[in-house]
Order: C-alpha cells, then structure tokens, then sequence
C-alpha cells in the first residue's frame, strides 16, 4: 500500500482538502479559481505586510459594495468593459465557492471564459 503526501500552495488549496484530505476535480477547479482572481485583480493570493489577507478576503466587500474599478486590476487604468469585468469575477467567484459540488465543472469555466473574450472582443470592434 502507497501513502501519497499532497503539497500545496498556501492560499491555493482547496478548504475542503483541509478538513476531507481529499483532493478531486473541484479542488483544481478552486485553485484555478483562485489564479484567475489573481489575473484579474493584479493582487497576490495572500498581500504580505502586517496583515496577511486572503484574495477571497479582500475581494468580498468590494464586490458587497459593486466596486468594480477597485477590484480589476489597475494596471489596466480603468480601460475594460464593466460588464466582461463583472462576467470574469463572477466566474472566478464561482470556481472558489467553499463547497466543492456547488463548484461549475472546468468546462462550463472554460464556456463562461470564452464568452468574455467574445464580449469584450465586440465591445472593442464598437
């Protein structure tokens, strides 16, 4: 019998590994969750400082008070379509649901991620 050991990022890993040990499609469905956060906000996973916020942490007031323009990334210096920014969080929001089967499937991401490609592509063209 094989004992295999998981090593994962802090703030990548699934919250339910912590409690199950147990590691399935949804539990890469967070983590690619949480990246795609990490994209469209241009915040790390974990801000370093005295503090050390989660991205879900930082992210959830700003998305009680609709404040879109603070969670994209500023990088992007305002210049995004509101509806594909919005579109984009709430995809990657549902991905880091705590319960791993209210979770889309990877392909369902990848369907919503298209469409936001496709929108913002139009929204360019216009």
């Amino acid at each position: 019998m094989y004992q295999l050991a998981f090593v994962g990022t802090s703030g990548y890993l699934d919250p339910e590994f912590h409690s199950s040990g147990v590691i399935n499609k949804k539990s890469d469905v967070y983590s690619f969750g949480i990246v795609l956060l990490e994209l469209v906000c241009g915040q790390p996973v974990i801000t370093r400082g005295e503090e050390r916020i989660h991205i879900i942490e930082w992210i959830n007031p700003l998305i009680e008070r609709g404040d879109i323009r603070r969670i994209i990334d500023p990088r992007l210096q305002g210049a995004f379509n509101i509806n594909v920014a919005w579109k984009a969080v709430e995809i990657a929001m549902s991905c880091v649901l705590p319960i791993g089967i209210k979770r889309p499937d990877m392909s369902c991401v990848l369907l919503e991620l298209k469409e936001c490609l496709d929108l913002e592509m139009g929204s360019r063209e216009t």
